[in-house]
Order: C-alpha cells, then structure tokens, then sequence
C-alpha cells in the first residue's frame, strides 16, 4: 500500500469512558459538531497518521473478518457514503460506542476517539481512519467538548508520544459494490501493544472486538519468507565469515524469541546491520514481497530448520548442531579466501 497524500476531510470527536463500577457500559460524551483544524495541524496530523500506519513497527495490515451489518468496517462503509455532515456526525457516534462496548473491564481505559474521512495514495482512495487517544494525566477537560479537543490534538497527536494512541484506516480498495466489504477494504492497524507477548493481549480487544480484524492467514509464508530473505541478505553481505555467523544467530534468536510475537524489517535491521547498509536491506526484502509493517510471527514452515543449525563449507563439508547451542559449541575464529579455522567445544565421540 502507498501511504502518501492522505488528505482528511471531516473531523469528529467524541470521548468514552471506562466501564463504572458495576461493569456497566458509561454512555459516551459525543461531539455534535465537526471538528476543525487550520492547515498547520490537519498537516501535521496527517504526517503522524502516515508515519505511524504507514512505515512503522508498530503498524500491520490485517484481514477483515467480521464485515456484518453494525461492523466496524460496515459503519465506516456508511461514513464514507456520507454526503450530509449531520449524517456523518452521528453515524460516527456508533463508532464511539462501539469501542466503549468493546472495553469489556474496568482495567481499560477511556479516551478520545477521532474518526475522520479522507483519500489517500497517489489514486486518492477513500479512507475512514479510527484514532483512540488516552488521556493523560496533565491534560484538563474544557466544558467544551470542540475546545477540548482542539486543544488535545496540539497537546498530544500531534507529539510523537505513540504509546498513548492506536490508529486504523479503513481503505476502499475496490469499489465494486457486488463485492462484500472484507474483499472492497483493507485495513492497517497501529498499536504499541500488537508487538510484544506480554502486551498483545491488550491490542486484541481493539483489533478483533471492535475493529472486527485479524491476522492474515498468510502469515506462515511470510514469516517463512522474512527468514528466508534476510539469510540471503546477510550471506551477501561483503563482510567476514565470523560476521555473517553472529547475524545469522541473531536472525535464529529473533525468529525464536518468545517475547516478541512479531516480525519487522526495520526492527531487525536497527538492532543488526549497520546504518549504511539498512536501505539496501529494505529494498532486498521490498524486492522479495514482504511487507514493511508488523509481520504476525508464525515459524510453522520453519520450525524445523529452525531446530538446527547448518554451516556448509565450499568443499561440501558441512557442520550441524542444535540451533539453541551452536553458538556456544562452535566459534569461528578466522577465515580467509582458502580456509577457515573454527573452535568445536566437545570432543570426538563417534565416526561414521
């Protein structure tokens, strides 16, 4: 997807609540008017929609599966249809309350809910984008619900405090109204929380109970693809052999990390490769079709050749061992254009 010129049209901004001690549903505080933005902020509003949607690893494309009559993805349906400004008001308070009904405990918190309609890409596809902003403690409420949020997009989306908000666009990718809206949509989600273990259950109430989303079903291939990809990078890399050995393992260690449940070329490549060579890299993965949004990680296809560790020399020799240990069972201590010298920390026990 090309995330470029998204141009916002109208504004709205309604405010929920967290459930009441009762665990009770707290009827929103809803905007009966648009809100309005001079240049200066719908511009920068729209550079930090873009940058964290668009190429951020927090960001990733998800499948539509509930597409239904009152769905996410239905309602946004209608606000694009929206000619009458009354209309798209207040078909956008079911958003509202769509999200307060998705946040089922007390432990979630309430916030700003911005909806806006808009195109984006260089064909001006149309867009209804979804932020849900937390307020934090330094921000006070006006008697206004206008002024309040004016003065909110200054004090916090339009700082780079990323934590504290989750953004969706919902993309008309094909107009065909035959269609069903799961194959005329596509959806891109950020959200801090999709990242890691410990966190993702935080991210599921929003992207599956209220945005009606989920992980593609891709994901094995991809995944399969990432690792793929980025061995073949690295084993192309004009560096020494005892080099590629530690990134390949950091490859091993970050395809088979419990705590991150997700893949991301920009991650993996600051936390690995040098700064002069991560384009090069962005552009290899680009080049082998994978995305440069969060990658939902499921090594299924891999799991076995992850298990093991293989080093295969120019001569047809080949050195395998348990992936977990290779590092500390073998060390590679020098190599040149005719041999290389390695270190094995056991000693012979059979020969075949």
């Amino acid at each position: 997807m090309d995330f470029c010129n998204l141009k916002i049209n109208r504004i709205i901004i309604h405010e929920i609540f967290k459930r009441n001690s009762e665990g009770e549903i707290v009827e929103p505080r809803y905007s009966e008017a648009l809100s309005i933005l001079d240049d200066a902020g719908i511009e920068v509003l729209s550079d930090r929609i873009i940058n964290s949607v668009g190429g951020n690893a927090y960001s990733m494309e998800m499948e539509i599966s509930n597409y239904q009559i009152n769905s996410c993805v239905e309602i946004s349906n209608r606000l694009i249809n929206c000619i009458k400004d009354n209309d798209f008001i207040n078909i956008s308070k079911s958003i509202a309350y769509k999200l307060a009904e998705a946040q089922t405990t007390r432990r979630m918190p309430g916030g700003i809910v911005l909806i806006f309609d808009a195109t984006i890409g260089l064909s001006n596809k149309p867009t209804i984008g979804i932020i849900k902003a937390e307020i934090h403690s330094g921000f006070t409420r006006n008697a206004n619900l206008h002024d309040m949020v004016l003065q909110y997009i200054s004090e916090l989306l339009l700082t780079p405090q990323q934590k504290l908000y989750k953004v969706v666009l919902f993309i008309e990718d094909n107009n065909d109204s035959s269609l069903e809206l799961n194959q005329r949509y596509c959806s891109y989600i950020y959200d801090h929380n999709m990242k890691r273990a410990e966190t993702k259950d935080a991210a599921t109430y929003f992207y599956s109970t209220f945005l009606g989303c989920n992980f593609k079903k891709n994901s094995k291939i991809i995944t399969r693809n990432f690792y793929e990809g980025s061995r073949e990078f690295i084993n192309s890399l004009d560096i020494t052999d005892e080099e590629k050995f530690d990134i390949n393992m950091q490859l091993y260690s970050y395809m088979k990390s419990p705590i991150t449940t997700t893949l991301s070329i920009d991650d993996f490549a600051e936390n690995n490769f040098p700064i002069e060579i991560r384009d090069n890299y962005a552009r290899h993965m680009k080049n082998k079709e994978i995305p440069n949004t969060l990658i939902q990680k499921d090594t299924t296809f891999i799991e076995n050749r992850l298990k093991q560790r293989k080093i295969k020399f120019s001569n047809d020799i080949s050195i395998m061992g348990p992936s977990e240990k290779f590092k500390e069972l073998i060390n590679v201590i020098s190599s040149d254009d005719e041999s290389t010298t390695l270190k094995i920390n056991g000693t012979i026990k059979d020969q075949q």
